[in-house]
């Protein structure tokens, strides 16, 4: 008995990375051209919801948070400000990033107990990047991040767990990475 406890412990440690890993993220209106980015040297960043998103404000600011949170440690010192009041300019342009909720579904765990695939947690966004300077489109991406595990790793996973791979995902597009 005591076997088979350390089996299931062991099982849930290794197989903890699901929940955290990247979201998919795929390019909205086709195939697209990834931009270089490194010359914005601040950033704007806003998290907003569509009104049938169940997040609340608070919700959004913690993804905000992680999202820079992502950035900062991916990236130390990329981007000299964050949210700042800079107005952009040839030695500072501004990047501005929003990233729209649109689906924020913390799921069941008693159903992911039950069975792998029931109960989903989901977070599904739209990112929109745009140069503050111009106002131009930079590109335009969905990002989806979906937990379906079962049994007690299922049950005892939040969607709090599961925003820190939506947060990657928007990261990756922020930072001009290759999404993988």
């Amino acid at each position: 008995m005591m076997k088979r406890l350390r089996c299931l412990l062991a099982l849930a440690l290794f197989t903890t990375g699901c929940a955290g890993a990247a979201a998919s993220v795929r390019p909205i209106d086709g195939p697209s051209v990834r931009q270089d980015l490194s010359r914005y040297r601040a950033l704007g960043l806003r998290v907003i919801k569509v009104d049938s998103a169940v997040a609340s404000q608070q919700d959004l600011d913690r993804i905000l948070a992680r999202i820079v949170t992502v950035i900062q440690t991916k990236q130390p010192g990329r981007f000299s400000e964050v949210n700042g009041p800079t107005a952009g300019d040839a030695a500072s342009p501004v990047l501005d990033a929003t990233v729209v909720m649109t689906r924020y579904d913390e799921g069941s765990a008693f159903a992911r107990a039950m069975l792998a695939g029931l109960g989903q947690i989901q977070i599904d966004g739209k990112v929109s990047l745009r140069d503050r300077a111009q106002d131009a489109l930079l590109g335009e991406y969905e990002v989806n991040k979906t937990f379906a595990w079962g049994g007690v790793y299922g049950a005892s996973t939040t969607i709090r767990d599961v925003e820190e791979g939506f947060a990657q995902g928007v990261a990756t597009l922020i930072l001009g990475e290759d999404p993988k």
